[in-house]
This record gives C-alpha cells, structure tokens and sequence, in this order.
C-alpha cells in the first residue's frame, strides 16, 4: 500500500513555495453534515497562523 498524498502533504512545511495549506472534512455529526476547514499561512519570516472553521450545511435524518 502507498502511503498516499496526505503523508507527504502534511509533511512538507514551507518548502517549495508553500505559502497556504488547507484540509477540508466532510462528516456527520449530531444530524448535521458539516464541513470543517484548517488552514495554514505561512509568513516570510518561516512562521505561520492556523485558522479552523465548521460550516454547518444540512440536517439529516439518522436511522435508529
């Protein structure tokens, strides 16, 4: 098994010209698919800020 894009990506840090990284899920949680987002910017200096947000986007209906 290969290890995938997401092993190298979450490896690299501001190499090769990087200067934002983002991760988007999609998931179920307490009826609702949400959508939540963590990103990245890298600055000049070799530091960086991480933001995170959760879009709520529809109700769904679990079966009991």
């Amino acid at each position: 098994m290969n290890d995938g894009p997401f092993v190298t990506t979450a490896q690299e840090d501001i190499s090769d010209g990087v200067f934002l990284k983002e991760v988007t899920v999609y998931k179920v949680r307490d009826g609702m698919i949400v959508k939540e987002v963590a990103t990245r910017r890298y600055m000049k200096d070799g530091d960086y800020h991480d933001t995170s947000s959760t879009t709520p986007l529809k109700e769904v209906k679990q079966d009991a």
